[in-house]
């Protein structure tokens, strides 16, 4: 159903239908298939597919995906509640969201969360939480933090 989903979506081999793409997409999340759930999240979120923007109906789809440990689900969901994308605020959330998909590696989540300690966003900021963030994600390649880093040692 989800490949059926995406020659709709994309014409291939079919007419390009916006709403028969949809329902392959939810006949696949609905039994469970991980990847047509977390894309159906952000189809709900962005308003796409002919579809009105729907903030609930974007989280119950993406925390569907972060029940089966999809990754990038866990990253969006500390995303949506850290920036209040929701309409409510919730850093607890959002902090949550992005440790779980640090914790299977993302460099961006472990990116994050040092932005989310360092700069009192919400929280106390607490440099030594932002520091270990940080170095998890310049370990990891990221560009960003080793610079950060490279600033904060300088205070």
């Amino acid at each position: 159903m989800f490949t059926l989903g995406i020659m709709y979506e994309q014409g291939l081999g079919v007419e390009a239908d916006a709403e028969e793409a949809f329902n392959a997409y939810k006949k696949s999340a609905e039994a469970g298939y991980v990847e047509a759930q977390y894309l159906l999240g952000g189809i709900y979120l962005e308003g796409r597919l002919g579809k009105t923007k729907d903030v609930n109906h974007g989280l119950f789809w993406y925390e569907r995906a972060a029940e089966q440990y999809h990754v990038d689900a866990f990253y969006d969901l500390g995303y949506i509640w850290s920036n209040g994308l929701a309409g409510i605020r919730n850093i607890e959330k959002g902090i949550h969201w992005f440790k779980q998909a640090a914790l299977q590696g993302d460099v961006d989540a472990k990116l994050q969360l040092g932005h989310i300690f360092n700069k009192d966003t919400g929280i106390d900021r607490n440099l030594k939480e932002a520091i270990k963030w940080y170095r998890l994600a310049a370990d990891a390649g990221s560009e960003e933090a080793t610079k950060i880093l490279q600033e904060l040692k300088g205070l």
